[in-house]
C-alpha cells in the first residue's frame, strides 16, 4: 500500500516518524512524499497539494511549498523513464477554478493522468473529470466513487 497525506491528517508529523510507527506496528505502507514509486510500467508521483483560492500570505507560502514537493516527486518519477501518474489530495482543477502554479508543474513534466481526492459527495458539482491541456483528471474520493476502488492501470 502506498499512502499520502491529506488535509485531515493532523496527527502525521513527519515521514520519518510515520515510517518508524509503521515499522513498530508491523504495517506495510510506503509514503508518497517528495519521492516516487515504480509500479509496473508506471512511475507514481504525488503530494498533498493545496488550496489555491485564498491569497493570504500564509496560504501562498504553503502553496509554494507544495508546488516544490510536487516538483521533487515528478523529478524522481521522470528519472525512471516510465509513464508518470500523479496523485494529489487537493484538486488542481475544479469546474469553477484552477491552480496555475500546480498545473504548470504538471504540464512541465508531461504528466498525462492526474488523480485527486478531497472533494466529497456534497461538493460533487465541483468535480472535474475530463481532459484539460492534454492531461486527464479524475476525482477518486471514496464517497464520489461509492467506496468502490477505481482501477487506473491496464
Amino acid at each position: 500500500k502506498i499512502i499520502m497525506k491529506g488535509n485531515h491528517d493532523l496527527w502525521w508529523d513527519s515521514v520519518s516518524k510515520m515510517n518508524r510507527f509503521f515499522d513498530e506496528k508491523g504495517f506495510k505502507f510506503d509514503i508518497l512524499h517528495n519521492n516516487c514509486y515504480v509500479y509496473g510500467d508506471y512511475a507514481l508521483a504525488g503530494s498533498r497539494g493545496w488550496f489555491y483560492d485564498d491569497n493570504t500570505a500564509d496560504t501562498s507560502k504553503v502553496l509554494l511549498r507544495e508546488v516544490g514537493r510536487i516538483e521533487r516527486s515528478l523529478t524522481e518519477a521522470q528519472k525512471t523513464g516510465k509513464e508518470i501518474i500523479l496523485f494529489l489530495h487537493y484538486p488542481p482543477l475544479t469546474t469553477d477554478s484552477k491552480c496555475d502554479e500546480i498545473l504548470n508543474v504538471i504540464e512541465k513534466y508531461n504528466v498525462k493522468r492526474c488523480f485527486y481526492g478531497h472533494i466529497h459527495k456534497a461538493g460533487s458539482f465541483k468535480v472535474f473529470n475530463g481532459t484539460y491541456n492534454n492531461i486527464v483528471f479524475r476525482c477518486v474520493s471514496c464517497d464520489i466513487l461509492g467506496f468502490v476502488p477505481l482501477k487506473i492501470t491496464n
